[in-house]
C-alpha cells in the first residue's frame, strides 16, 4: 500500500469547535447492542440512560445485516428512541460480511464494498450522527487473520472521506483500540493515518484490578504518543471498560479436565481433599461459594474449601489437602501462596491451573478486596520453579493464535468427555522444564503450524526430585475473567471514570448497560449495570450518583489529584452553575482523616459547610471539630463534596 501521509483537502476537519459542537456534551455513556437482541428493550435501555444522567449510547451497525436489509429500520428504531430521551447516539461500523474477508487477502474487494456502505448509512443518518466509530477492536484478530494497521489505515481513510463528504461536522472516531494499543497506534501515525479520524477511542480495562495505578498510567501513555506526533490536542474516547460479576464456576470442560487430570495422576485414588486457592486478604475468611462448586463435580466423598493464602501455607504444611486449584476463571496465581503450593508438588501434592496462559501473573489483594499485580515476582520463574512449560503464538512463531485441538487417547480412557467438534486452542503446555523420570500426558492436542504436537492441556506426573503432578489447561473456555461482585463492579465503575475524566479523557461509556445473564459462569453475560430484566445493580445508581455529583458540563480543577505513595484520590471540579465540588477515596486500607475546606472565592477563609455524600448519593453528616476540619473515614468507596474546596497541601 502505498504510504498516507499528506492530509486530503476535499473532505477537511471541521474547526475543533465545530466538531465539538457536534457531539453531546455530556461525558457519561454505556454501551448497547440496541439494533441486535437488545432491540426490543430499546425505550427501556434508553429511559434507564436518562434516568441516570447516561447521555451517550454506543451501538454496532452491522454490515452484514445492513447489506441484507436487516439493519436499516433497526437503527431507524432505535435513533427514534434514542433522540425522543435525550440519548446521543455513537455508531460502530462493523462486521464485515464473510465474501470480503480476510481483510489482508482482500483488501481492494473490502474497500470497494466499505464504501457504499459507510455512504448508505451516512445517507440515512449522516446528520443525526455526531461522531462515527470505524471498527471496533481492530488490533485484535477475527475479521483480518493478523491484526494490520496498515489495512485498518485504509479502511479508515475511506469511511472517514464517505463520513465527511456526507456531513464535515460529525466526527471520525478511531476504531476503539483492546486496551490502548501503543504498538498499534503508533503504526498508525507512522502510515500517515492521523488526518482520517478526530477522536482516540480505546478500551483499557483493568480487569481483574482496580483502576487506580493501571488506568491513569495507560492513558498518559496514550496522550504521550498522541503528543509525539503533534496530535495531543484531540481527544481521548474510553469507548468501553466495564468489570463483570458473572459467577465464579467450574465449567463442563474445566470439569472435565480436573476429574481426568486427577483420575491419570494418581489412579488409585477415589476421594479427595480439594483447597481452592481463593482471592482474598491475608487473614481474611474468603466466601466459600466455590467451594459447593468444586464439591458438585468431586466424587462422593471428597473435601473442599476455599482458603486465603495465609491459610493455605499453614494447612498445606500439614498436609491437610491432596490437591490445590488455582483460579479457574483468571490467568493469575496467588502470589503469596506459590512458593508453599511449590513446595507441596515436590512433596507430592496435586496443583489444578486451568485459567487460560498458566500462571502468567501474579497477584495478592488488600484489606478491601482489590487485586493488584504483585510486580516483585517474575511469572516465568514462578513457571520454571514449579516445572511448568508454557507457550503461545506471541512467544513461538510456530504456534498458531487458534488451532482446532481435541482430547487425547489417554484422556479418553481416563474418563474426559469430549466435545465432538474439538475445542480453539491457543496457549499451549509444554515440557520443556521436566527432568528424567517425569511424564508428560496430553490430554487436549493439536497440532503446530509445523505439525508438532501440541497440548492444549496436560498432566504432568512427577517422578523425579518432584513426587507431585500438574493439571494445566490452556483452554479459554467462556467464563473470562476474575468475577468482581456487584459491590465491587460499582466501585471500580465510578473510580474508573473520575480517573479517566482526572487525566483528561472527554467521554467514557460503561460497558455496557444491561446483563445478558444467558450464562452464570460466562464474563460477558454480566458485565452490565442491570440486570436482564432491567433491575438496577448496585453499579447503575453509582454511576447516578455520580452524574449527580460532578454534571455535564462540569470543569475538572487542575493540579494535583493523587497521591500515589499512599494510594489517595481527590480529584476536584466546578460544577456549572460554579458550586466547586470534588471526591476522595483511598485504596487499601481505610484511614480517618481530617479534611480541611476553603472557600473557593476566598482560599485562605473558612469554608462555608460543604456537603457530603456516599458513592450511592445517600446525604453523609460527617462530624466538624473545633478546629473547622471535617473527621470523615476515607477508603475504597467514593466520597463526594460539594461546596468548598479541599485544602489538598495539609492531606
Amino acid at each position: 500500500m502505498k504510504i498516507l501521509s499528506a492530509p486530503f483537502v476535499l473532505f477537511a476537519f471541521a474547526s475543533a469547535a465545530t466538531a465539538a459542537m457536534a457531539a453531546s456534551r455530556s461525558p457519561y455513556g454505556a454501551c448497547a447492542h440496541l439494533p441486535r437482541d437488545e432491540f426490543e428493550q430499546r425505550d427501556g435501555i434508553l429511559r434507564l440512560m436518562r434516568e441516570a444522567g447516561i447521555a451517550n449510547v454506543r451501538f454496532d451497525i452491522d454490515w452484514t445485516a445492513w447489506v441484507k436489509d436487516h439493519a436499516l429500520p433497526r437503527v431507524a428504531a432505535v435513533m427514534d428512541s434514542a433522540e425522543r430521551e435525550g440519548v446521543t447516539a455513537l455508531p460502530i461500523l462493523n462486521t464485515a460480511p464473510r465474501a470480503v474477508l480476510p481483510v489482508e487477502e482482500k483488501q481492494d474487494e473490502f474497500i470497494a464494498a466499505f464504501r457504499p456502505f459507510v455512504a448508505d448509512v451516512m445517507r440515512h443518518f449522516g446528520d443525526r450522527f455526531p461522531a462515527v466509530e470505524v471498527w471496533n477492536e481492530p488490533n485484535l484478530p477475527g475479521w483480518w487473520n493478523i491484526p494490520n494497521p496498515t489495512n485498518y489505515v485504509e479502511v479508515l481513510k475511506a469511511a472517514c472521506e464517505e463520513i465527511k463528504a456526507a456531513n464535515p461536522d460529525t466526527l471520525v472516531c478511531l476504531g476503539g483500540v483492546s486496551d490502548v494499543g501503543l504498538g498499534y497506534i503508533r503504526a498508525i501515525y507512522e502510515l500517515g493515518g492521523a488526518p482520517y479520524f478526530d477522536v482516540v477511542c480505546c478500551h483499557p480495562y483493568t480487569i481483574p484490578f482496580a483502576p487506580e495505578g493501571t488506568l491513569d498510567k495507560k492513558l498518559e501513555s496514550l496522550r504521550a504518543l498522541m503528543a509525539e506526533f503533534g496530535d495531543a490536542d484531540k481527544p481521548i474516547w474510553i469507548t468501553e471498560v466495564g468489570f463483570p460479576t458473572h459467577r465464579n464456576g467450574v465449567g463442563t470442560t474445566e470439569t472435565q479436565v480436573l476429574l481426568s487430570g486427577l483420575r491419570i495422576a494418581r489412579p488409585e485414588q477415589e476421594t479427595w481433599r480439594v483447597a481452592y486457592a481463593a482471592i482474598a486478604p491475608e487473614g481474611a475468611p474468603p466466601p466459600q461459594d466455590f467451594a459447593g462448586e468444586l464439591l458438585a463435580v468431586l466424587p462422593p466423598g471428597s473435601t473442599a474449601v476455599c482458603c486465603a493464602p495465609d491459610e493455605l501455607r499453614t494447612r498445606l504444611a500439614a498436609d491437610e489437602f491432596d490437591a490445590v486449584v488455582f483460579p479457574m476463571d483468571s490467568e493469575g496465581y496467588p502470589a503469596d501462596a506459590v512458593d508453599a503450593v511449590t513446595d507441596f508438588v515436590r512433596r507430592g501434592g496435586i496443583l489444578v491451573e486451568t485459567g487460560g496462559a498458566p500462571m502468567y501473573f501474579p497477584y495478592r489483594a488488600d484489606a478491601g478486596g482489590n487485586v493488584s499485580e504483585d510486580k516483585s515476582r517474575a511469572p516465568a520463574d514462578d513457571r520454571r520453579a514449579i516445572r511448568l512449560g508454557f507457550t503461545a503464538w506471541w512467544l513461538d512463531p510456530d504456534m498458531p493464535r487458534r488451532t482446532k485441538v481435541f482430547a487425547t487417547p489417554q484422556a479418553l480412557a481416563a474418563g474426559f468427555k469430549a466435545h465432538p467438534a474439538g475445542y480453539g486452542g491457543t496457549r499451549f503446555v509444554t515440557p520443556e522444564f521436566l527432568q528424567e523420570g517425569d511424564e508428560f500426558i496430553p490430554l487436549i492436542a493439536g497440532k503446530s503450524k509445523s505439525g508438532k504436537e501440541i497440548a492444549a492441556a496436560a498432566v504432568i506426573k512427577f517422578n523425579s526430585d518432584f513426587k507431585g503432578a500438574l493439571v494445566v489447561s490452556g483452554l479459554q473456555a467462556g467464563f473470562g475473567p476474575i468475577a468482581h461482585s456487584e459491590r465491587q463492579q460499582a466501585l471500580y465503575l465510578v473510580r474508573s471514570i473520575l480517573v479517566s475524566l482526572a487525566v483528561g479523557v472527554e467521554k467514557f461509556y460503561a460497558y455496557e448497560l444491561r446483563a445478558t445473564e444467558s450464562d452464570p459462569y460466562y464474563s460477558e453475560s454480566h458485565f452490565g449495570i442491570v440486570h436482564r430484566d432491567l433491575s438496577p445493580k448496585p453499579a447503575y445508581s453509582a454511576y447516578a450518583a455520580l452524574t449527580a455529583a460532578r454534571p455535564a458540563g462540569s470543569v475538572q480543577t487542575h493540579g494535583p489529584w493523587r497521591d500515589e505513595t499512599r494510594g489517595l484520590y481527590y480529584p476536584q471540579w466546578t460544577r456549572p452553575d460554579g458550586t466547586p465540588a470534588g471526591v476522595i477515596w483511598k485504596t487499601g486500607a481505610t484511614e480517618r482523616m481530617a479534611l480541611r475546606f476553603a472557600d473557593a472565592a476566598r482560599p485562605e477563609s473558612a469554608a462555608s459547610t460543604p456537603v457530603f455524600r456516599s458513592f450511592t448519593g445517600r446525604l453523609l453528616r460527617p462530624a466538624r471539630g473545633a478546629d473547622g476540619t471535617w473527621s470523615v473515614p476515607v477508603g475504597e468507596e467514593p466520597l463526594f463534596f460539594e461546596g468548598a474546596r479541599l485544602v489538598t497541601e495539609r492531606l
